[in-house]
């Protein structure tokens, strides 16, 4: 048996090991973000602590625009960018 055929792997095994990999990073992803927001353990949260919502709607994302916050800032920069007259 030579070299090169010991370490080939199926194009199969190198799906699952794919997905392994990437099911382990998602887990570990969601793990992390239930701890986002909290201290103590899981005991105190801030967003419900500090008024914050966990899940924002079209609104909330247009208040921000709206107000001039750096959210408009993000939103316009790139498309005045892009639709500048070039001279």
């Amino acid at each position: 048996m030579d070299e090169d055929s010991s370490i080939q792997v199926s194009n199969n095994e190198m799906v699952e090991r794919f997905t392994l990999a990437f099911n382990s990073i998602i887990s570990d992803r969601a793990k992390l973000s239930k701890l986002l927001g909290k201290s103590f353990g899981g005991k105190r949260d801030y967003y419900d602590k500090l008024g914050y919502k966990k899940e924002l709607n079209f609104d909330d994302y247009w208040t921000k625009y709206d107000r001039g916050d750096i959210a408009k800032v993000v939103i316009d920069r790139p498309v005045d960018k892009t639709w500048k007259d070039k001279k």
